[in-house]
């Protein structure tokens, strides 16, 4: 087993581990559901939906003010090249080591205020700065691992890619066999956005009872994290594991 090998198997161990954890629990969720009005639940779910249509529409070129993709693409290329001449464990890691840099959470955070999204009269402004942060996060690394996120195919992609972090454990496997499955084909954008939206707005709610936050209100910075983390670490497993499957392709 050569090195490109090893570390795909490395890379599903860590995505089975990953995909084994979770936060909602059955018990949980439904505790939420009986204290959250489900006019609440509506209007965050509406909210999530316009932002992301939103973003994806207009948004797109504001988050990319934000990083320089020409740079982060012709980095890239370089280290993809370097892959390839030596094709080792270390070449592998300072892959990693660029698309980890690209998305850490600190950078995205500070730099949200500026993408210019938090008028669109939602009566919650900072639902689509947490969609243009997360979508931020994942275009970074997406890139990392040479991936252009533009095409709409992709754009589903990474929606159902957010359905797989956020869901609960009796959803999450079926979530992933689609995620996996699809390769890009398969549903239409505008049903992958309201599958995400509600998602999102069911995350939110049982993150902000769990942490014992009022389920009425704001995003808390605390819940936009630890919805963001779980999103970014299986994005960074997807590409990671793509990447490699596509250069063992390319190999024969």
């Amino acid at each position: 087993m050569d090195s490109l090998e090893k570390e795909l198997a490395a890379v599903e161990k860590r995505e089975k581990k990953l995909l084994a954890g979770g936060l909602k629990k059955g018990k949980v969720k439904q505790a939420v559901y009986d204290k959250v009005p489900e006019k609440v639940s509506g209007l965050l779910e509406a909210a999530f939906s316009k932002a992301f249509k939103t973003v994806f529409i207009n948004g797109t070129p504001l988050i990319e003010r934000t990083f320089d993709k020409e740079g982060a693409g012709l980095e890239f290329e370089a280290r993809d090249y370097i892959v390839d001449r030596a094709g080792n464990k270390k070449s592998l890691r300072r892959l990693d080591k660029q698309a980890k840099k690209d998305s850490k959470i600190n950078h995205a955070a500070t730099t949200a205020a500026g993408f210019g999204l938090g008028f669109l009269g939602l009566g919650l402004p900072d639902i689509p700065l947490m969609v243009g942060t997360i979508l931020r996060g994942v275009y970074e690394i997406a890139i990392g691992y040479g991936v252009d996120y533009g095409s709409e195919e992709e754009k589903r992609y990474i929606l159902r890619l957010i359905c797989t972090a956020l869901s609960d454990g009796g959803q999450r496997d079926a979530c992933n066999r689609k995620l996996d499955s699809m390769e890009y084909g398969g549903g239409t954008l505008a049903g992958e956005i309201a599958s995400t939206a509600r998602m999102l707005s069911d995350a939110l709610l049982v993150e902000k009872f769990v942490q014992g936050l009022p389920v009425v209100g704001v995003v808390g910075g605390a819940v936009n994290f630890s919805i963001y983390r779980r999103i970014a670490a299986l994005a960074a497993v997807k590409y990671k594991k793509r990447y490699l499957m596509r250069k063992l392709s390319e190999r024969g």
